[in-house]
């Protein structure tokens, strides 16, 4: 699942306001997940979108389209995203294994392009590996990837 969000965050204001955007923007899993903030304030999980499981804008043979899930809220004091796969809530420092995490957060100005149906990500991105082991800084293994092996229509 690909999800695009933004935070405003309003600095200057003392109740700490933060306007959030979130998208969905492809999805590919047989089972239901759902993705939101955890309000560490109230210490609640707010889910965002919910229900979303199929297949939609990874297969490079069907033309992308547009998913129709979006939302806007505001927020009071720290945030943090996560995902729910069903089972159990999945936030940044979750590992799945200690090879692949359960989401990845990665910025839009990065450029990121998710791997097309199929591809895993360290075919994907050859530097992967390296990121996961230490040994690449962040920002770097995901700016060297297969051009063939991506989703081609990520971010029209």
């Amino acid at each position: 699942m690909v999800i695009k969000y933004k935070i405003t965050d309003y600095y200057t204001t003392s109740n700490k306001q933060k306007d959030v955007y979130v998208e969905l923007v492809a999805k590919g899993a047989g089972f239901t997940n759902s993705f939101g903030f955890y309000d560490k304030g109230t210490k609640k999980y707010v889910t965002l979108i919910d229900n979303i499981n199929g297949y939609a804008n990874v297969d490079n043979t069907v033309a992308h389209s547009s998913l129709d899930k979006s939302v806007m809220v505001t927020f009071y004091g720290e945030i943090e995203p996560f995902l729910h796969n069903g089972t159990h809530h999945v936030m940044g420092t979750t590992i799945n294994t200690n090879t692949y995490p359960w989401m990845l957060d990665m910025p839009l100005t990065g450029g990121f392009k998710w791997c097309a149906e199929t591809h895993s990500i360290e075919t994907v991105y050859p530097k992967y590996m390296d990121w996961r082991a230490g040994k690449v800084a962040d920002g770097v293994w995901y700016t060297q990837y297969d051009s063939e092996l991506v989703y081609k229509n990520a971010g029209k």
